[in-house]
């Protein structure tokens, strides 16, 4: 008879009174005392590791190593075990372990006499009364894995008064899906989940190694065999292809992904065997967790698995009740889980199979207000779905998705949110839980694994699962054992964050979401501010407390992890908001006297808030083999009367009176930094500086050197005060070179507040910009991207994963006259996104301007279904659109060759990825880089090529980024679409070396401009007009060349396309210049670049 567990949680009693030393305390530790730990010989090696567990916190806590023994002691003595021991047989009815209906993880934590026991019905409750007593009593904390999670008191002395803690865990199931584990996280990961008193791990089927498997149950947990494991052998349905599912189109498929054909007698006893075996493999598994592959291609065969039910809920669980008769039969009294999700998750229509539990995969709920509360939509689906599953004589779970919410790993408070889950299960009468993550690992990158980011929210929901517990005694706790007296600081760091996610307006559930379509919905600028604001407080509060320089060092490294995982969030809010620029910059090298009329403008100063002030502030930087120069120029409508009331270098004044001040972190890993000030006083200002470890105390004993200088001069005519600034970069650690790298940031102090550069927020290492020193900037053609989607909300994920990629992206462009704009700037790659709503351009439009732009040796590519690219596009071999869809959704022929490698390794996604649902048949003359089956036929193309004059057209069914889900270039995995662009655009260098990107030629600066006698013979600036540039171009042969003028920065100001005679050529580009500036002329002409710098006079 196949039994079904079942299991209950019930908080029976607790009571915990804790005393100073008294003479009728018992002393578990103390300078001249000590006591000793029993556990009875014979015991399970859970209460041996128990024994050892509390041996090696009162050592760290006290210096004092209690013994273990295996027999009782007179004297004071700690008795760990179950009813197996006699003194805790002895005592059980005082402690709530009699009886047969004792929870199975009945705790006790007893005071009695000279004993204190720390005692349960099983072993690993005994385990879990030890880690109670070391946490609730004693006040360890094991926040994340790993030692930096540890958190372990000192004191003279351990002891107890009366104490009292009767205890059964709130849910019978904790534990976590963790994903992609290999055998060097268990130590970390296990550690932590059982000193939180999770109770199952996982590991997967055919993993016989035992010796692995008996280290783990020894710290006391259940094991349990997870994976997508429902599923055969690809060799087995080869030699038995009727056992692989019936699909739409006919056809059963076979791959390792493969669903199988679960009414079919065969398979039942298959998967039976299959079954059985692993529970002969491994003697130390208590649990068979079965799920069939991840995708929906289920089977359709209406003879064998059509009878099991009309729905795929109802025939899974028919299906896997006899499976488990079978094995019943040879391995009785077996415990078996399974999940509700995909096409599996709905109720099925009669009464689940014997499970002792079922994970409803929860990706329906939001997350971000109170759980499951029945204000958001979103939750009906799942609150109908659970209420259900549990008429259906079940025990079910939760299997959550909440830590991987986003494709990239994001900090999010979700404290309450995870206790309002465990209250909402145990009212609800659910009994487990399981989210999915990755593992804990010690990554030299902590703020961009999900376990770090989510580290609150799961020490917050193992507490929850284990005990009633508070959302803001949880917080507070946290905060006050990692940074102490910063703790009230960082609590309100969290509070913050918390209030502007749970107050922001619509739902977000499922997993895999991009942040880029979230961050602007709950983040801003002024919220940055404030955030960052809380961290230098606590910075501040750590440098005045804290004394001992390792805690400072261990606590400040927290308050920096912190910092970074909120900057994950700034960098992505500035790239949907386009303020990405502002926050790097490259400074070029100068030699000799600096011609500042030539030199890049950093972006206008803008207050904290974001915006434009109306007295502006211009600055520039060069830097040489000594120094970092800066001009600063500062417009000042009342400039005669400008403030300066300081008398002395590093007067107190200066830092109210009108003034400039830089910060500079050489550092990015260290929030150290050096903060400089100038008044503006005329000629020698007095000047200011001081050091910082971080937060806001200023060591004005700090000194330059070699020193650093500052000149003023203030003219009433322009309305300016100027000054320019000689920082040594030895003075700051800085060692001058080609890419060397540091951050700063450029404040201004009245008269219109506080304004600056980057942006206007004061004394936050996360608004610093990224600084590189250069020794030229050339055109950055190469990495422009024009996104043409009508201004499509889905380009956001794709904007921001191309950005940080380095690419530079116009996004947002509509319409014919915006695009042509773009155009005329030029670009390495325009994308189209096709949508059958209208794309608002004309055929006239493709005919001449988007032709114009492929054919001179760019890449267009054009995503969508049906799109009418004959009409678009004259002179192309024709290409029409295939209703048919895929049910395999794989690729049966790609091209190999170098689109699949350079630059990116994208073979393995192309091959094994899920592929577009539907394709084109084109005729010939296109290139086929990807086909997939559709239908009857089995060779139909979702990526294609034509090649256009020197440019190259792309066609695609795929989606790019723009939706699509889990497809290979689907809106989940929005990095391959840039890596299958930087690939397009490399086989389109193959085809033809275009381009502006290539190096100009060697001069000794930009700045140093050529003088026309060092310019190439066949190239050259004759004259330079307020409206026009004259060239001398020498050519070889007749010929048409791209002229193009841009200034410095790249940034294309006038291009035309001209026919060239043989021999010596004068043209007249029209071009808006300005004198004072350098701009850039050039040349492209079959593919080779040649470019001239000269100064606008």
């Amino acid at each position: 008879m196949l039994k079904r567990f079942t299991l209950s949680a019930m908080t029976i009693f607790v009571m915990a009174t804790a005393s100073i030393c008294k003479a009728q305390d018992l002393v578990i530790a103390s300078p001249s005392q000590q006591a000793s730990i029993y556990v009875n010989a014979g015991s399970a090696s859970v209460s041996w590791y128990a024994a050892l567990e509390l041996q090696r916190c009162i050592q760290i806590m006290t210096g004092k190593t209690l013994a273990i023994n295996s027999n009782p002691v007179s004297g004071a003595q700690i008795v760990i075990g179950t009813l197996a021991n006699p003194l805790v047989s002895a005592n059980a009815a005082s402690m709530g372990l009699s009886g047969s209906n004792v929870n199975e993880e009945q705790t006790a934590v007893w005071r009695n006499g000279n004993n204190l026991f720390l005692a349960g019905k099983t072993a690993r409750a005994a385990l879990y009364a030890t880690y109670t007593f070391l946490q609730d009593y004693l006040g360890v904390r094991w926040l994340w894995p790993g030692v930096s999670g540890e958190f372990i008191p000192v004191r003279s002395s351990v002891t107890v008064g009366s104490l009292a803690i009767f205890h059964t865990p709130k849910l019978p199931i904790r534990t976590l899906a963790l994903t992609n584990q290999i055998a060097t996280d268990y130590a970390d990961n296990d550690a932590w989940m059982a000193r939180n008193r999770m109770n199952v791990v996982g590991f997967k089927e055919g993993d016989t190694d035992t010796v692995t498997m008996k280290s783990r149950k020894q710290k006391g947990f259940l094991a349990r065999i997870a994976g997508h494991n429902i599923k055969l052998d690809t060799a087995v349905l080869r030699a038995h292809p009727d056992w692989a599912a019936l699909q739409s189109d006919g056809t059963r498929p076979i791959n390792v992904t493969s669903h199988i054909c679960w009414g079919h007698p065969d398979v039942q006893d298959a998967v039976a065997d299959m079954i059985r075996g692993w529970w002969n493999d491994n003697p130390y598994v208590d649990i068979v967790h079965m799920y069939p592959v991840d995708n929906q291609l289920y089977c359709r065969d209406t003879v064998y698995c059509r009878p099991l039910g009309a729905t795929v809920s109802t025939r899974w669980q028919n299906f896997t009740r006899i499976v488990m008769e079978k094995v019943e039969l040879t391995h009785p009294g077996k415990r078996y889980w399974t999940y509700a999700y995909q096409g599996y998750k709905a109720v099925p229509q009669n009464d689940a199979a014997p499970f002792e539990f079922v994970g409803y995969a929860l990706y329906e709920a939001c997350y971000r207000h109170s759980f499951m509360s029945s204000s958001d939509a979103t939750n009906n689906i799942p609150n109908t779905e659970v209420t259900g599953w549990l008429g259906k004589n079940v025990q079910m779970g939760i299997r959550g998705y909440e830590y991987i919410m986003f494709t990239d790993p994001m900090y999010v408070p979700l404290v309450k949110w995870e206790i309002e889950q465990m209250d909402w299960m145990k009212t609800n009468g659910l009994v487990g839980y399981m989210s999915e993550l990755r593992p804990y690992r010690n990554s030299t990158s902590p703020e961009n694994t999900n376990w770090n980011t989510n580290r609150i929210n799961l020490y917050a929901a193992a507490r929850a699962m284990w005990d009633t517990v508070n959302a803001d005694s949880i917080v507070n706790d946290w905060n006050n054992v990692i940074y102490g007296t910063a703790g009230p600081h960082m609590r309100d760091y969290y509070k913050t964050f918390d209030t502007a996610w749970r107050n922001a307006p619509g739902d977000i559930k499922g997993y895999n979401n991009s942040p880029a379509n979230f961050v602007d919905n709950f983040l801003s600028i002024p919220k940055f501010v404030k955030l960052n604001n809380h961290l230098r407080i606590a910075r501040t509060t750590l440098e005045n407390d804290v004394t001992d320089s390792a805690l400072l060092a261990s606590r400040n490294a927290q308050i920096a992890l912190e910092s970074k995982m909120l900057l994950n969030w700034q960098k992505i809010f500035n790239y949907k908001t386009e303020r990405a620029y502002r926050y790097s910059t490259s400074v070029v090298k100068v030699t000799g006297t600096i011609n500042w009329d030539s030199v890049p403008r950093l972006p206008a100063f803008e207050n904290s808030n974001g915006q434009s002030v109306t007295e502006q502030t211009d600055v520039k930087m060069t830097w040489n083999t000594t120094n970092l120069v800066i001009r600063i120029v500062n417009h000042d409508y009342d400039v005669a009367n400008r403030i300066q009331t300081a008398t002395a270098h590093d007067d107190g004044n200066i830092l109210t009176d009108d003034r400039i001040e830089i910060y500079l972190q050489k550092d990015s890993s260290n929030p150290a930094y050096i903060r400089f000030a100038v008044n503006a006083k005329n000629g020698t200002p007095w000047r200011y500086d001081a050091s910082s470890k971080g937060g806001t105390n200023f060591v004005t004993s700090w000194t330059s050197s070699p020193a650093w200088s500052a000149t003023n001069s203030f003219s009433t005519t322009d309305s300016t005060w100027t000054t320019t600034i000689t920082i040594p970069f030895s003075a700051i650690g800085i060692t001058p070179a080609e890419n060397a790298a540091f951050k700063m940031q450029i404040k201004r102090g009245r008269p219109e507040g506080n304004s600056g550069w980057p942006d206007g927020s004061f004394y936050n290492q996360n608004n610093f910009a990224e600084v590189k020193l250069v020794n030229e900037i050339t055109d950055p053609l190469f990495n422009k991207i024009i996104l043409y989607d009508q201004g499509s909300a889905n380009r956001f994920p794709i904007s921001v994963e191309f950005q940080k990629r380095n690419w530079q992206v116009s996004s947002g462009v509509t319409g014919e006259t915006e695009l042509n704009a773009k155009l005329d700037e030029d670009a390495a790659v325009l994308l189209i996104k096709y949508f059958s709503t209208g794309i608002s351009l004309s055929n006239s439009f493709f005919q001449n301007q988007i032709t114009d732009f492929v054919s001179k040796g760019r890449l267009v590519v054009i995503s969508g279904s049906n799109v009418p690219i004959n009409t678009w596009f004259t002179g192309l071999p024709s290409v029409a659109w295939s209703s048919a869809t895929s049910a395999t959704r794989e690729t049966v022929f790609r091209e190999m060759g170098q689109w699949l490698t350079t630059p990116n390794n994208i073979n393995v996604t192309v091959r094994d990825g899920m592929t577009p649902s539907q394709a084109y048949t084109p005729s010939a003359g296109w290139r086929k880089l990807a086909t997939a089956s559709f239908g009857a036929n089995p060779d139909r193309p979702y990526l294609l090529t034509y090649q256009i004059g020197d440019g190259l057209l792309v066609l695609t069914s795929s989606s790019l980024g723009y939706s699509g889900g889990f497809e290979m270039f689907g809106s989940a995995t929005p990095l391959n679409t840039v890596k299958l662009v930087e690939n397009l655009r490399a086989l389109q260098d193959s085809i033809h070396n275009y381009s502006l990107n290539a190096t100009p030629p060697p001069i000794a600066s930009v700045y140093t401009v050529q003088k026309q006698s060092d310019q190439l013979q066949s190239f050259k600036v004759l004259k330079a007009e307020n409206s026009s540039v004259h060239l001398l171009v020498n050519s070889k042969i007749a010929e048409e060349a791209w002229l193009r003028i841009t200034d410095i920065s790249g940034r294309v100001i006038s291009a035309e396309k001209v026919k060239l005679e043989k021999g010596i050529n004068t043209v007249r580009i029209p071009a808006s210049i300005i004198n004072g500036n350098v701009y850039i002329a050039a040349m492209n002409m079959n593919g080779q670049t040649q470019t001239v710098k000269f100064l606008k006079k």
